[in-house]
């Protein structure tokens, strides 16, 4: 994940855990990703999608495919995602 320290990470750091279940939405206005994944914790943006992660997800979200099953399978407090 990309972004988590920039955005509402912060919010719901204290809450999240392995297995937590996050969404994810294209966001297909942002200027510097064209093909941009966004990971939400209920309501809270958390971060992005690393790029090099995201590009058959996101032909799959473009055909209008909506059901993933998406989980927290590896967190640590001690670590940033940026910082990695």
């Amino acid at each position: 994940m990309a972004g988590f320290t920039y955005y509402e990470g912060i919010l719901v750091f204290k809450n999240f855990k392995i297995g937590a279940e996050p969404n994810l939405k294209a966001e297909t206005n942002n200027k510097y990703v064209p093909q941009a994944e966004v990971i939400y914790s209920g309501e809270h943006k958390i971060g992005f999608m690393l790029q090099n992660a995201n590009y058959s997800l996101n032909k799959l979200l473009d055909k209008g495919q909506t059901i993933f099953e998406t989980w927290v399978q590896f967190f640590n407090k001690l670590v940033t995602p940026e910082s990695r």
